[in-house]
C-alpha cells in the first residue's frame, strides 16, 4: 500500500492528493463502507490523508478478502484496478528502490 500511495499521489505532489487527501485515486464508493465526505472532481474527498488510508484498507477489505498471496494482488491490480499497462511495474520498482521488503 505504501508503494501505492508514492505512485498514485505523485510522492504526495499531485493535485488529487493536495486537495482531496486521496493517496490511492479512489472514486467515491457506492456500495462499501468508506471515509470519504463527498465526491469532489470525481474522486472521493476525505478530511485528511489518513482517511484515505482507513478507506483504501475498506475497499481491499470488501474486494480482495481472498487474495492471500502479493503475486495475486498484483494479478488483481493488473486485471481490475489499474488504467496504466505499467502500474504493477512501476509499483515492483518502487517497492524495490526504497527496499520495502526488509
Amino acid at each position: 500500500m505504501y508503494a501505492q500511495s508514492i505512485l498514485e499521489s505523485g510522492g504526495g505532489k499531485s493535485k488529487l492528493f493536495l486537495e482531496n487527501n486521496n493517496l490511492f485515486g479512489m472514486k467515491l464508493a457506492k456500495i462499501r463502507p468508506t471515509t470519504a465526505l463527498s465526491n469532489h472532481n470525481g474522486y472521493a474527498l476525505y478530511t485528511d490523508w489518513k482517511s484515505s488510508v482507513i478507506d483504501y484498507g475498506f475497499y481491499q477489505a470488501y474486494y480482495l478478502k481472498r487474495i492471500t498471496t502479493e503475486d495475486r494482488y498484483f494479478q488483481y491490480l493488473e486485471q481490475n484496478y489499474a488504467e496504466d499497462p505499467e502500474y504493477v511495474n512501476k509499483l515492483k520498482r518502487i517497492i524495490n528502490n526504497l527496499k520495502l521488503r526488509k
